[in-house]
C-alpha cells in the first residue's frame, strides 16, 4: 500500500529536527536552497513544492 504524503506530519518532523540543530528557518531554508517562507510553509504543513524537492524523498 501506498503511504500519501502527509504534509502536517512532515512540517512537525521538519520543525523537531530544525530545532534539534539549533537553526533558524533562514538557516534551514540557506540549508535546503529555499527561501524562508518556503520552509515556513512545509514547517505548517502548508507546503508549495517544487518537483525537485519532492523528487528527493522517493
Amino acid at each position: 500500500m501506498d503511504k500519501l504524503f502527509n504534509a502536517a506530519r512532515f512540517g512537525e518532523k521538519l520543525k523537531k529536527y530544525r530545532l534539534k540543530k539549533h537553526l533558524s528557518q533562514m538557516e534551514l531554508a540557506e540549508k535546503i536552497d529555499l527561501q524562508t517562507s518556503s520552509a515556513s510553509h512545509l514547517e505548517n504543513g502548508t507546503p508549495k513544492l517544487t518537483e525537485p524537492l519532492c523528487n528527493c524523498y522517493k
